[in-house]
């Protein structure tokens, strides 16, 4: 009999969510605006949503995936700055007391970890990494056949790793995700273009605009050298067999290519080198890794 699992993808914008079957084919997925006003508003829809899936379906789990520093065991998130009225919070302990089945949660980019392993670019590697690059940098490690989560849930948060400071800025070393991000790249070129920092740029734009601007070429450059060094820092520290790489702006078809490109220009890239791929999953990472996730906690 097929079992079916009640997935939700918890973003700063939006709440993707989805019913899937245990081998993680999506049936079904929709989504909806992010509360943001108090738990009673954030819990509201979500309670519906699982309300009506058991009445259509036989779910067997519920399972989340949230930015934040997540204590699985707990099922709370200890620090979310994005929701900060869910911090030290049981959500899983509130879902399995209201609707009597398994809850489960955990980091959103530890979930993009758990996707890849299980049926994505990760599934036959024994150790790798999750860079994902978006709004800030996200990270998570798989290393010999384990999830590294670390001491205090903060494993994998490559968004802190130290890197040198974009021009324009008065601090000589940044933090990865302010010079790696895709907001750090759209912030080297608002600088450069005198774009006003409030007005909507997305990162299209700005590799179009470098096809007749070679000022703007030089800033996507420097944009993936920044991300390089990270990808050494990485590569020196777990010695993984792939770096898996993800975000919207990676989809690009020479992403890849162009980071590869800068990787073999940097002197020591030769003492650590490891293979680089793109994320299977793109926008479905974080509702197939839930389900990975809630698998294991019921096996």
């Amino acid at each position: 009999m097929e079992k079916y699992y009640l997935c939700f993808d918890i973003g700063g914008t939006k709440v993707k969510y989805g019913i899937l079957n245990s081998n993680g084919q999506i049936l079904n997925k929709a989504s909806y605006d992010t509360p943001k006003e108090s738990l009673e508003s954030f819990m509201g829809p979500m309670e519906s949503i699982i309300k009506g899936s058991i009445l259509s379906h036989d779910i067997k789990g519920i399972s989340l995936s949230c930015p934040g520093f997540i204590n699985p065991y707990r099922g709370s998130i200890e620090v979310c700055q994005v929701l900060s009225f869910l911090e030290d919070i049981s959500i899983t302990d509130m879902l399995r007391e209201k609707f009597n089945i398994p809850a489960a949660i955990e980091n959103d980019a530890n979930c993009v970890v758990l996707a890849e392993k299980f049926n994505g670019a990760g599934e036959k590697c024994d150790s790798f990494a999750v860079i994902t690059i978006g709004t800030g940098i996200g990270g998570g490690v798989f290393v010999n056949g384990k999830l590294i989560r670390g001491h205090q849930f903060k494993g994998g948060e490559f968004n802190f790793l130290i890197n040198n400071g974009l021009e324009g800025v008065s601090e000589k070393f940044q933090i990865y995700g302010d010079n790696s991000s895709t907001n750090a790249l759209i912030r080297m070129y608002k600088l450069y273009k005198e774009i006003p920092m409030t007005s909507k740029v997305e990162g299209y734009e700005v590799f179009e605009s470098a096809s007749t601007d070679i000022n703007v070429q030089a800033i996507i450059d420097k944009w993936f050298q920044n991300i390089s060094y990270g990808i050494i820092n990485i590569c020196a520290m777990l010695n993984p067999e792939k770096i898996l790489i993800g975000g919207g702006i990676c989809e690009r078809e020479d992403f890849i290519e162009s980071i590869e490109k800068t990787l073999r220009s940097i002197k020591w890239w030769g003492y650590v080198e490891t293979k680089i791929e793109r994320c299977c999953h793109k926008n479905d990472g974080g509702l197939i890794g839930a389900l990975y996730n809630i698998l294991n906690e019921n096996n």
